[in-house]
């Protein structure tokens, strides 16, 4: 911030809000690291059960439509539950907190709210067509 901005200003770059160890404080979850890749690549804001479902396709190398629906009885969805409830009881509250992130409580939704790269792990390809939004692959 300038001597000639208003001590309330927000900065023009957000890659400025946030210093080095807040980022790599943020990149060393690997939950962390996949949630912020999966925001990165929406077009839109996501529900919390979908990224959720997202980071479980990621981690298991497979599809999200491969993870089992709410409804459903199998395994998958006990991962995918326990994604759920760690995005929220863990990794939302930090996200939030250093703005990465904004969260939606009254429709339960996350999107990315920083363009700053250094967040978004090269490694991890979570990129999807609008034909296809449940297309995840790893690189």
């Amino acid at each position: 911030m300038s001597r000639n901005e208003p001590p309330d200003a927000e900065p023009t770059d957000r890659t400025e809000r946030l210093p080095a160890d807040a980022v790599a404080d943020l990149l060393a979850s690997d939950c962390r690291r996949r949630a912020l890749s999966v925001l990165a690549n929406a077009q839109e804001p996501i529900a919390v059960t979908d990224l959720a479902r997202r980071v479980a396709a990621l981690e298991g190398h497979t599809e999200p439509s491969d993870v089992a629906d709410a409804d459903s009885t199998d395994v998958d969805t006990g991962k995918r539950d326990r994604l759920r409830r760690e995005i929220y009881q863990r990794h939302l509250p930090k996200l939030t907190a250093t703005e990465v992130v904004t969260y939606d409580s009254l429709v339960e939704t996350v999107e990315l709210a920083t363009d700053d790269d250094r967040l978004v792990d090269p490694d991890i390809d979570s990129s999807y067509d609008g034909d296809h939004p449940d297309t995840v692959e790893q690189k």
